[in-house]
């Protein structure tokens, strides 16, 4: 029973060469311009109808971005079968691409910690900003009672 092999043939895998660099310009243009694109997103709040144009054209860059780093990335020997829809979400996309990128090297994912640390501390800066005058308003009530109990 040992000698079974489906379908009557062996299939023998071709060698494995070490895949070359995965750090390409997109992948940089993704991790990168995802934090500038929330920044001029953010600072267009008052106009909501620029905003959503700027939305959709940093959506459709990023889709192309996501295309063309997969398309180089394989070209260098990976095996990433990211689609490039997830461009449109750039936090998923670094995700998923860091990730396989590492499982096949071992290395790759300085991007997706250079597009989480500055984002993670923005939304915190945004979610102090807004929170901030509400959170004021009942702590120090709060607190200034029970010190002076």
């Amino acid at each position: 029973m040992s000698d079974y092999v489906p379908f009557g043939s062996r299939y023998e895998s071709p060698p494995v060469a070490r895949p070359g660099s995965s750090s390409t310009f997109a992948v940089w243009l993704l991790s990168l311009g995802a934090l500038v694109q929330v920044g001029v997103v953010s600072a267009t709040v008052a106009r909501p109808d620029f905003a959503a144009v700027l939305v959709a054209a940093f959506g459709l860059l990023n889709v192309l971005a996501a295309a063309w780093d997969a398309h180089k990335i394989a070209n260098r020997g990976y095996f990433v079968a990211v689609s490039a829809w997830w461009g449109l979400v750039p936090f998923v996309y670094l995700w998923r691409r860091c990730a396989r990128v590492h499982d096949q090297s071992g290395a790759g994912m300085t991007p997706f910690w250079v597009h989480v640390v500055p984002l993670f501390v923005f939304v915190i800066a945004q979610v102090a900003w807004t929170l901030g005058p509400a959170l004021y308003r009942i702590v120090v009530p709060v607190f200034a009672k029970w010190v002076t109990s």
